[in-house]
């Protein structure tokens, strides 16, 4: 299935909503039956989530969700499988690690998916990346500013889950197939690769150049930053420590190609396609990967 541009991809999730508003939903799943739990700060991803799902209906707001978030339900076929993946894609638009810490958390104890994968956007601190590249986060290590000194919080790091790593890293290249056309700027397909993330409280936006640099320094593979990756991930933690059994990670797509670092600065007016880019890109690798290389069946499949 070919991912429609940002704009149509609007329009595709603003005919889901018409159909929930009518009653074709899908129907109700148990408090154990899903196999993934998606969650976004951006809205935008959260609408090309929902229209890459091969729903049997329209993507459903979830019954007795918790307060934080708007949650919903949706299902995606793979031809591996006879029983769809039931999906559950949650969005927290305020953002932030206590955003997140908060959506994690109570999305895990109310409906116990086997995996959560956080997945968005990011600014790249590197120039091994470009726009709509994806990225998933072998390791996401904390940082902190003071002042104008960026420093890592060398005991609050997270690796990610090993099984869905391997997954991504299998997922066929033809992924990407056909999205360089629907976007000016670069020509290229975007691709994919698995390395460390830095993730701080401070917006990425106000990193400046030699900050950027910085984050380069303290860990010398880091190719994004972004604001939440430490916080759910420490959630995940605690979850598992309470006796959850839940996967963890976090995929994001580039929304910012690094140039030499010297010259980054902020957005120019093509902030918004490379926004889009970024967020159709990371929607059609997330899909490419439950379809093909989901680590487990979906729970509804019969051995």
């Amino acid at each position: 299935m070919r991912l429609l541009p940002a704009t149509s991809l609007r329009l595709a999730v603003a005919a889901c909503s018409l159909g929930a508003a009518t009653g074709a939903c899908i129907g109700p799943v148990g408090p154990a039956g899903f196999d993934v739990a998606i969650v976004t700060f951006e809205e935008p991803c959260r609408d090309a989530l929902l229209a890459s799902l091969e729903t049997l209906a329209s993507p459903a707001l979830v019954s007795g969700r918790p307060a934080t978030g708007e949650w919903r339900h949706a299902e995606l076929r793979s031809p591996r499988f006879a029983a769809p993946y039931r999906v559950l894609v949650g969005l927290e638009t305020s953002g932030g690690g206590d955003a997140a810490r908060r959506l994690v958390t109570e999305g895990v104890l109310t409906w116990h998916p086997r995996y959560v994968l956080l997945v968005g956007t990011a600014l790249s601190v590197s120039e091994d990346v470009e726009t709509g590249d994806v990225v998933a986060a072998r390791m996401i290590w904390s940082y902190e500013v003071d002042g104008t000194e960026v420093s890592a919080l060398r005991d609050h790091s997270f690796r990610g889950d090993g099984s869905l790593l391997v997954s991504a890293l299998a997922v066929p290249e033809g992924w990407a197939e056909g999205l360089e056309s629907d976007f000016v700027g670069p020509t290229s397909s975007p691709r994919f690769d698995a390395k460390p993330a830095a993730s701080g409280a401070a917006s990425p936006e106000g990193l400046t150049p030699e900050m950027k640099a910085r984050l380069r320094e303290l860990h010398d593979r880091t190719l994004i930053v972004e604001r939440e990756g430490a916080a759910a991930a420490a959630a995940i933690q605690e979850l598992r420590d309470g006796g959850e059994n839940v996967g963890f990670l976090m995929i994001r797509g580039v929304r910012g190609a690094a140039g030499p670092l010297e010259e980054a600065g902020p957005a120019g007016p093509r902030e918004k396609e490379d926004s889009e880019r970024a967020v159709v890109a990371t929607a059609r690798f997330v899909s490419a990967l439950l379809r093909s290389h989901w680590p487990v069946r979906p729970r509804g499949a019969r051995d």
